[in-house]
């Protein structure tokens, strides 16, 4: 699938379980992630987005932050 169509699905509430996003269009990969902020923590309460640095970043904290339970929301969104 396409980003544009990834994009779409999201803003439709579509909400697979996992995204993978890569490729040289930054642009549509920034706007994917957007969408999915957008989605997942709609209170903007920073509860249910955590971020890691790919390099630095434990596979187990990775695993735990995706294992925990959303807050005040119904999903949680970790980007590695």
């Amino acid at each position: 699938m396409d980003l544009p169509s990834v994009i779409e699905a999201i803003d439709r509430g579509q909400l697979d379980p996992v995204y993978f996003l890569v490729g040289a269009e930054r642009f549509w990969i920034d706007r994917a992630i957007e969408a999915l902020r957008r989605r997942i923590d709609e209170a903007r309460t920073g509860f249910n987005v955590e971020v890691f640095d790919g390099p630095s970043a434990s596979a187990s904290g990775i695993l735990n932050a995706a294992r925990t339970l959303p807050m005040f929301g119904t999903h949680r969104l970790v980007l590695v």
